[in-house]
């Protein structure tokens, strides 16, 4: 099942499914790189798929169970059929925040997400105390 979200307020617009009378897909592709890079690739029916746009946002549950949100790029006409190409969401967090050279002395896994996290659209989800630590951030980065 695909859950298409709404880009300015994140509900639930329409799902995607291959049951009888529910809109299908098909040649779904789910791909990721060792340089970061998710990407969800899949074909439905032309008709019917209005809510297929640019900036709108798609989750997918993952060969783990666990639920993947990804964020329409493009969508292309091929006969009869829409192509929607994706991406991952968290790509967008690299464009929200650059963190300056510092170090974060005594931080928690929570606190230092909350560090990281701080200015953006993203929060901190459920994390398991894993100690204290120091971290240095040698360069700018995002």
């Amino acid at each position: 099942m695909i859950h298409i979200l709404d880009h300015q307020h994140d509900q639930i617009i329409d799902t995607l499914q291959n049951k009888a009378n529910a809109q299908p897909f098909f040649d779904d592709t789910h791909t990721a790189t060792i340089k970061n890079e998710e990407h969800f690739h899949f074909s439905t029916p032309y008709d019917g798929s209005g809510h297929l746009t640019a900036r709108n946002r798609i989750v997918i549950p993952d060969e783990d169970g666990h639920y993947r949100e990804f964020i329409i790029d493009e969508t292309v006409k091929a006969g009869s059929e829409k192509e929607v190409y994706t991406r991952a969401s968290f790509r967008e967090l690299k464009k929200q925040k650059v963190i300056t050279p510092r170090t974060l002395d005594g931080q928690t896994v929570d606190t230092a997400l909350d560090f990281t996290l701080d200015g953006t659209e993203w929060k901190r989800g459920i994390t398991e105390f894993g100690g204290i630590r120091s971290l240095t951030i040698e360069q700018h980065t995002n």
